[in-house]
Order: structure tokens, then C-alpha cells, then sequence
């Protein structure tokens, strides 16, 4: 799968943080409005996933309305605090406060099979926030020129490959008719998958540096954690 729901809230006000000098400085600025583009519409998209789960679980098109209005004041509340101008604990408290009524919400109307999406999703902002935090040198100082590469169409043609085959027929179909998997197990096997592709595609055009490795290895953990919490597949609380 691609970028999950809730991740574009790790990148939120981090171009305040980048310098705008010759080219390195132009890619530093770059890569941060291209990945919050992206996360935001991602986020868009499974909003819209979960939204209609709940209307197929009987959810009237009057709470569905309110079911958006709640997911937009989250998106409002957590933008109202910026990546790296706060604490690591103080932005991740904002995350959690933030997102209590959207999660509680959803996971009321989303059917039992799903009731675990809602907390994994906020397990794994959580994770990656805390990733983001702890190599922000290495993101703000060598990722953007690494990702210059990614520009590259042949490079991007590999990558968008290597997420379709991660994902299978089987879980695009599923996507696109808008379901959400129905076990964290099941999400997770396609997600991490999918992880590996970042992995792959850095290591195939970046010039490898001990920081770099160091992002990597951090990164794929970031995204394993919530998978191997040994909290029950439901996320039962």
C-alpha cells in the first residue's frame, strides 16, 4: 500500500525548516511540498474509505455528513501545530487530543471485521512521528538529495512497479472498491511489502552513506512497530 492515513501529519510544517539556497536548497524545498501533496490527498482518499465502510454498516447520509465534518476539524486541529517547532512528546499529544472524536467515531460505524483500522492508524502516526523526530538531521540534510532521483521517470516507473506487485490483484481490487482489508494481519502483510520498496528504490539510486542506511533501517522500523504489537488483531480496548 501506499502512504497511510494520518502519515501526511508527519511533514506538516516542516519546510519551515529548509533552507532555500542553489539547487540543494530548491530540492530541500521540494520534497517536503511533494510529500505533503501526496499524504494529504492519500489522506483524503481513505477518509473517503472509511466513510463509505460506515455508510455500507448502515451509517445515514445525515452522520455520514458529520462523520466528514469530524475528520476535517481533526485535519484543522492538527495543523495548527508544525513539525518540529514542538517537542516530540508535545506533537505527538497533539495527534492523540486531536484525533480522539475522529477515531472513537469511526470506529463505532465502521463494521466489527475494521473496528482496528481507526487505532492502528493513530499507532502509526505515532511511530512515525517519533522516526522523524529522531532523524530529522538526516531528512532535512541528505533525503532531499537522494530524492532528487525520484524525479526521474524511469525511477518512478520502478518504484509505482514495485508498490503494484507489493500490493497483488487481489488487495488493488479491494482498493478500489473502497474497502478497507478486514485484519490488521492482512493489512500489515501488504503494507510492509510495500515499505521495502522505499528501502529498495533509495538503495538503487542514492549513494549509501552510513546516515542513510541509518534512515532506512529506522524507516521500515517506524512502520513495523504498529504491525507487531502484540495487541489483539482488533485492537480490542
Amino acid at each position: 500500500m501506499k502512504c497511510l492515513v494520518l502519515l501526511f501529519i508527519c511533514i506538516i510544517g516542516a519546510a519551515a525548516f529548509i533552507s532555500n539556497e542553489g539547487e540543494k536548497g530548491k530540492a530541500r524545498m521540494r520534497i517536503p511540498r511533494q510529500i505533503l501533496i501526496g499524504m494529504t490527498a492519500r489522506f483524503t482518499e481513505l477518509v473517503n474509505k472509511v466513510i463509505k465502510s460506515c455508510k455500507d454498516n448502515g451509517l445515514s447520509d445525515e452522520d455520514s455528513q458529520k462523520l466528514e465534518i469530524t475528520f476535517k476539524n481533526m485535519t484543522t486541529c492538527f495543523s495548527k501545530k508544525q513539525l518540529f517547532l514542538l517537542s516530540k512528546d508535545d506533537f505527538i499529544k497533539n495527534i492523540v487530543d486531536c484525533s480522539v472524536k475522529a477515531k472513537d467515531e469511526a470506529r463505532k460505524c465502521l463494521p466489527d471485521e475494521q473496528k482496528w483500522f481507526p487505532r492502528f492508524a493513530l499507532e502509526l502516526a505515532k511511530s512515525m512521528v517519533n522516526f522523524m523526530y529522531d532523524d530529522q538531521k538526516i531528512l532535512q540534510a541528505e533525503i532531499p538529495i537522494c530524492m532528487i532521483r525520484f524525479e526521474d521517470f524511469d525511477v518512478q516507473l520502478s518504484y509505482m512497479q514495485c508498490l503494484l506487485d507489493a500490493k497483488g490483484p487481489q488487495s488493488i481490487n479491494q482498493e478500489d472498491n473502497g474497502g478497507i482489508p478486514q485484519s490488521k494481519k492482512e493489512f500489515c502483510r501488504k503494507f510492509l511489502s510495500s515499505a521495502l520498496c522505499f528501502d529498495q528504490t533509495l538503495k538503487a539510486n542514492c549513494e549509501m552513506s552510513p546516515s542513510l542506511v541509518k534512515f532506512i533501517n529506522d524507516f521500515v522500523k517506524a512502520k513495523e512497530k504498529p504491525c507487531n504489537d502484540e495487541t489483539e488483531d482488533n485492537f480490542s480496548y
